[in-house]
């Protein structure tokens, strides 16, 4: 995303949606599949995908609107990287403010690693969003996030995702983060409880 504003806007856009309908977990386990869509580098190199697969999870920490968050997503590249493993490791902490009935606001600190192939870098993540839930079986989220320095220079990023639940506990989740060099797409199964 070229411009901050953007995403200040995608947040702005989303909040008016969110209607209660209950309680929002920060309990869960979820799986699926993920792309990772890096911007080509100069005029010779062409977009290229690193598909493959994510796992993240969640855990409130009481009843306090503070919970833990960990994650890994894992890919091997096409074209001109075709063979190279690209992957990332998040672990953080966040809290979460009820604003509304089944309407909250975010905000998150992360540890990030980043590997391509076999180069990596540490770096430190800031996230602030909204969550909502807009039925009795569908949330959503929209998340604004500054990274301290990545391996693509990729800063500013802009995220929205959603749930539909299938019951009390399982549901179908997909995600799309979008950034100054990067774009990721997620689709996945999440246990909640």
């Amino acid at each position: 995303m070229k411009y901050p504003h953007a995403l200040v806007a995608m947040m702005a856009a989303a909040a008016p949606c969110l209607a209660s309908a209950g309680d929002l977990s920060h309990t869960h386990v979820e799986v699926g599949a993920a792309r990772l869509t890096e911007d080509g580098f100069g005029w010779m190199l062409r977009d290229t995908n690193f598909d493959g697969g994510y796992i993240q999870g969640s855990v409130a920490l009481g009843a306090t609107g503070a919970y833990g968050f960990g994650g890994y997503r894992a890919g091997s590249g096409d074209g001109p990287f075709r063979g190279l493993d690209q992957s990332r490791m998040q672990l953080g902490i966040g809290y979460a403010h009820g604003i509304a009935p089944g309407v909250e606001v975010l905000g998150e600190a992360g540890y990030l690693r980043d590997e391509i192939g076999r180069y990596g870098v540490n770096t430190g993540r800031i996230s602030a969003g909204v969550r909502g839930q807009m039925g009795t079986r569908t949330e959503a989220w929209a998340k604004a996030h500054y990274t301290d320095q990545t391996l693509d220079s990729t800063r500013y990023a802009g995220e929205l995702g959603g749930l539909v639940k299938l019951g009390d506990t399982w549901g179908v989740t997909g995600g799309l983060e979008i950034g100054d060099l990067r774009t990721e797409y997620k689709l996945g199964v999440r246990a909640s409880f």
